[in-house]
């Protein structure tokens, strides 16, 4: 990693040690709500799925080892393929939720320790950009080279993904 000028560590240093501090509007209680809400409308969607799908018959058309479990352990057919479903749903709520999770910290993350950070834009809101910009997985490894590989130190740097 190169060394930044020292214009670019100034400019980083006032962003990271001067600037007010971000605290979303979120709480605990406001993700807890998000989470019975996902899983209370994803259960009732894939139950309801579950029964438009028998009864337009399509579990019929299953290989014969299928058809002989559902058959014979219905309740287990059925939650497995409730979720299946949930699984499946939650893939698309990943994204979000990795992004609360970061407003979560930074609404009770102590000042101090929020202020450790050298870069500008501080890894809580780098995190948020690389996960909105490269997706989750990838998002996510940023991230973390960022977090724990990369800031560490005394020099101050600007770094957007």
């Amino acid at each position: 990693m190169e060394m930044p000028s020292q214009e670019e560590q100034e400019i980083a240093r006032n962003y990271v040690l001067k600037r007010p501090l971000e605290r979303p509007d979120t709480s605990i209680l406001k993700a807890i709500i998000c989470v019975c809400i996902y899983l209370l409308s994803s259960v009732l969607m894939a139950v309801v799925l579950l029964r438009f799908l028998s009864w337009l018959g399509i579990f019929m058309f299953l290989p014969e080892s299928l058809a002989n479990f559902r058959h014979q352990n219905e309740f287990w057919f059925n939650f497995i393929f409730v979720a299946i479903v949930c699984l499946i749903v939650g893939v698309f709520l990943l994204k979000p939720a990795a992004i609360g999770c970061v407003r979560l910290y930074q609404r009770y993350a102590p000042e101090h320790v929020r202020r450790r950070c050298l870069f500008k834009p501080t890894c809580s809101e780098y995190a948020i950009l690389a996960i909105e910009k490269y997706g989750l997985i990838v998002g996510l490894v940023k991230t973390y080279f960022r977090a724990f590989k990369r800031c560490r130190g005394t020099i101050y740097r600007i770094d957007y993904p």
